[in-house]
């Protein structure tokens, strides 16, 4: 189970088959709503993994609501340059937006300096 590192990722769309089943020993509910069936007739195990894939803004925020209803702290970390984080960042309990800025040397030739920078997110040293 979690102990040995097998299942560390759920997937957010239903019916995912990225993920393998052989890989993955407990089977894990995939989508939104079969991590709320899961929660009410299994455990709770889906709220202790700690990373999910097929997180696009919809998912992300219903997932967040999965784990406020079950009296998680949810706490969102990222870009206020990306306009996709604000709703999720406005739902979470705690929010934290880190100011990317763009790596030393990176081009930006004819590209929008704003959308770049919200793409790759680097820290500015202190």
């Amino acid at each position: 189970g979690l102990k040995d590192e097998h299942n560390n990722c759920i997937s957010l769309r239903e019916n995912d088959m990225s993920i393998d089943d052989a890989y993955v020993r407990a089977r894990l509910p995939r989508g939104v709503d079969g991590i709320r069936r899961h929660l009410v007739t299994t455990d709770a195990i889906p709220l202790k993994v700690p990373m999910f894939c097929g997180a696009r803004s919809v998912r992300t925020r219903s997932m967040l609501s999965v784990m406020q209803d079950n009296h998680e702290v949810v706490v969102a970390l990222g870009s206020p340059l990306n306009h996709l984080n604000v709703r999720a960042m406005v739902q979470a309990d705690i929010a934290i937006a880190a100011e990317p800025c763009l790596r030393r040397g990176a081009a930006v030739d004819g590209e929008d300096v704003i959308n770049r920078a919200a793409d790759e997110l680097f820290f500015r040293p202190d």
